[in-house]
């Protein structure tokens, strides 16, 4: 923002502070409540919300690189960083729900892993190796790679829910109870809820029990 956008190094810091701080936090507030609201991290609509919330994030930050106007620049980042953060509740859940109890620990851990082996600790080295080869300090190809990879995670989602939409109109009742008792539906819904969570990170999570 100094260099390309010829802003003042005071304003920089203080817009950087306040954006990276309020935009995550209030994201993860209202993820999490959207999610709620939704009925759970287990319920089927909340893989369907991350990934729209994920296609708002990916257009905000998309078009950033081609912006010179200094408060819609500073406002994309906070939206982006804002829907960033509003898909991590729903996600967190998703996974540990989507695992045996015994390995919740091992995926959570892994998943952590992924984040910064596979994220957080390339992006500054691939981010400098194209500014450097495409004209330096004032290039933003850099920003524009680092921005467009976030495409590569909205069609990850969406294979997710194609994945899941298989599932639930290939699942098969499990419980030989009369079509209009409760706990049929009941059960249904927590077979499809368990395999199509399951089928998202690979595993297949334990039926539930009927009673």
């Amino acid at each position: 923002m100094q260099i390309v956008l010829l802003m003042d190094s005071k304003k920089v810091f203080i817009t950087f502070a306040v954006v990276c701080i309020t935009a995550p936090v209030f994201g993860v507030l209202v993820g999490g409540y959207l999610i709620q609201k939704l009925g759970g991290y287990t319920d089927n609509r909340a893989l369907d919300a991350c990934f729209y919330i994920s296609i708002l994030a990916a257009l905000s930050g998309i078009f950033l690189p081609l912006i010179d106007f200094i408060p819609l620049f500073v406002l994309l980042i906070w939206l982006l960083l804002f829907f960033g953060g509003s898909i991590v509740p729903g996600l967190t859940g998703i996974l540990i729900s989507s695992v045996p109890n015994k390995t919740k620990e091992v995926a959570n851990s892994i998943t952590h892993l992924c984040y910064n082996l596979l994220g957080y600790l390339p992006s500054p080295v691939l981010y400098g190796l194209i500014c450097k080869y495409t004209g330096g300090a004032e290039s933003r190809f850099g920003l524009a790679f680092i921005l467009c990879w976030s495409v590569f995670g909205v069609g990850f989602l969406h294979l997710a829910r194609m994945q899941r939409k298989k599932l639930i109109n290939n699942s098969i009742p499990l419980f030989d109870l009369d079509d209009s008792s409760p706990s049929l539906e009941n059960n249904r819904r927590k077979t499809i809820n368990a395999n199509a969570l399951g089928a998202l990170y690979g595993r297949l999570s334990s039926r539930p029990n009927a009673e």
